[in-house]
């Protein structure tokens, strides 16, 4: 294999003799699924040449330095509509080195890294507190410490590490660079400004006809396990959408539907709905964090909510399986954390619906309820923003109409405000009902969250009208 462990030899100063240009493997495989030769490689004559670390690199484990150098190939997958580093390939043979494997509606988005034997070898664990800078934490097998081996933060795709060296007990500093989608990970011994930055790693698109990922080379002398978790952080900052056009890539059949929808012709949607005036004041049921600054249109299915503008899947639906209580929960699309959970009750005549942040659990009030219907919409709750007692409510839609406008009054009693418009909907209907959609248009100044789980809510006492209309039958 191409990880041996290195003894801590501080006292080391012979540099081994050079790699030839072509890879030298000390371990054949008997069976391999071969991967095409990396030919091409974009920027490849921009990249700086690797530099050998004769003592050795090491954060996680000094077992898992590479001994010459090392090309591995990063298999990237779509699990649940989210492109994600899946396992670990290398490059000369095909041969499956490590697999990820992901813990499912965790807090913090919590992944193991586990050998052929289905050993584990590191944890990778994303903090679910920080928006704009991620912090991930790594640990050595399945041990959860309170103290990680090393952490590290992701800002604008962007890394930033420093860490002490297992071989040398130096304090480093690793940073990437990169030109679009092609990554140099770098190295700075010592915290001094004037230190000379050596590339270890290069991360880039893998070349066509091989499968869909990153090639990933790795200078000799450094921990191979530790430069994966930090390219599988540096994958989690990419946008979705570079994978979406791959040739390689298979949509599924939901996603699918999603985009034929979008496809359609939307002035027709449009020309249906009537232009939503701004708030002067905000309304929030959920989160104000989700209060849209500009008007805003999105498509709503069982599975997803997809912007129709950009065609970013903006969130998955998940939806929980064996519960007495039909329950859904929101996941993030770019890091498949928890955001919503949407709880259908059993017990009420009337469909009564409770949103909770994150993931539904005993002790987290319920932030907001509300009753429906497949044409009618009633809540009531106080505005996180200004206070005050409101009520959300539509109406059913004329004869023949396929939308609902949705409207709010602020206040009650004779304190009642005038009735505004704050979202309209319209149904967008296919020959599979399993398919059937919404697209949601969003005035400027309120809540999202909670006007797309009221549109899962619609989309689910519609599912059951269709299925009461097949009983009669």
């Amino acid at each position: 294999m191409m990880f041996h462990r290195r003894s801590v030899n501080k006292s080391a100063t012979t540099a081994p003799p050079k790699h030839s240009t072509s890879l030298r493997r000390s371990v054949s495989y008997s069976a391999s699924l071969s991967l095409p030769a990396p030919s091409w490689t974009p920027s490849s004559a921009k990249r700086r040449p690797l530099e050998t670390q004769h003592l050795g690199l090491a954060a996680l484990d000094a077992g898992y330095c590479c001994h010459e150098f090392t090309k591995l190939h990063l298999k990237v997958e779509c699990r649940l509509d989210r492109h994600v580093v899946g396992g670990v390939l290398e490059n000369a043979t095909g041969q499956t080195l490590f697999k990820v494997r992901e813990k499912p509606l965790s807090l913090h988005r919590q992944r193991m890294l586990v050998d052929t034997t289905e050993m584990p070898v590191a944890t990778l664990r994303t903090s679910a507190f920080r928006r704009h800078k991620a912090t991930y934490s790594s640990f050595l097998r399945t041990k959860m410490p309170k103290t990680p081996v090393f952490k590290f933060t992701m800002t604008h795709s962007k890394l930033e590490m420093i860490f002490s060296d297992i071989m040398t007990s130096e304090t480093c500093r690793l940073g990437s660079n990169g030109e679009q989608d092609d990554t140099e990970i770098w190295l700075q011994r010592g915290l001094f400004a004037n230190t000379v930055r050596q590339p270890i790693a290069h991360m880039y698109p893998a070349p066509p006809g091989s499968s869909m990922g990153y090639s990933l080379d790795i200078a000799e002398g450094v921990d191979a396990v530790m430069i994966i978790l930090v390219c599988i952080a540096i994958h989690d900052s990419k946008s979705d959408c570079m994978w979406r056009t791959s040739s390689n890539f298979v949509w599924s059949p939901a996603i699918q539907s999603i985009c034929h929808l979008l496809a359609m012709d939307m002035k027709q949607v449009a020309s249906k709905v009537q232009t939503l005036a701004a708030l002067r004041h905000f309304v929030a049921a959920f989160d104000a964090v989700h209060v849209a600054s500009k008007l805003t249109q999105l498509c709503v299915t069982a599975d997803a909510v997809v912007d129709v503008a950009s065609h970013e899947t903006l969130f998955l639906i998940q939806q929980k399986q064996y519960s007495l209580h039909r329950q859904r929960t929101l996941l993030d699309g770019r890091n498949q954390l928890p955001v919503a959970t949407l709880r259908l009750s059993m017990f009420n005549r009337t469909p009564t619906y409770s949103a909770y942040p994150r993931t539904e659990h005993e002790e987290t009030p319920c932030l907001f309820k509300f009753t429906a219907n497949d044409k009618t919409v009633r809540s009531e709750f106080t505005d996180l923003v200004g206070g005050e007692h409101c009520t959300i409510g539509c109406d059913p839609p004329k004869v023949g109409s396929d939308s609902l406008n949705f409207w709010l009054v602020r206040g009650s009693g004779e304190a009642a405000d005038v009735q505004q418009t704050i979202a309209q909907l319209t149904y967008m209907h296919t020959k599979n009902k399993a398919e059937q959609s919404i697209v949601l248009n969003v005035a400027p100044g309120v809540d999202q969250m909670m006007m797309i789980l009221i549109c899962i809510g619609l989309l689910d006492e519609g599912d059951e009208g269709d299925e009461d209309e097949n009983t009669q039958e």
